[in-house]
């Protein structure tokens, strides 16, 4: 957990089962996601700004539920999907 704790690598829950996981170095994380965004184009640039900025720092479980991103984090079902 020491490299998680410290940011370094991220670890996500593939699949609902709890059994397959993904240890991924954050900066290859950032580095998808800005290529990611650049590609969406403009119209997600706000959405973009705020998920690194706001979600991905308050976020460090392994699977973060719907009611989560709703409620706490105030993602609108539109940017979910």
């Amino acid at each position: 957990m020491a490299l998680r704790d410290a940011g370094e690598v991220r670890i996500f829950q593939l699949g609902v089962a709890g059994v397959d996981y993904a240890v991924v170095e954050n900066d290859h994380y950032l580095s998808y996601l800005n290529q990611y965004f650049e590609q969406k184009g403009v119209k997600y640039q706000h959405f973009m700004k705020h998920f690194m900025k706001h979600i991905l720092p308050a976020c460090t479980d392994v699977s973060i539920s719907e009611e989560h991103l709703k409620t706490d984090l105030k993602i609108t079902e539109s940017q979910i999907r």
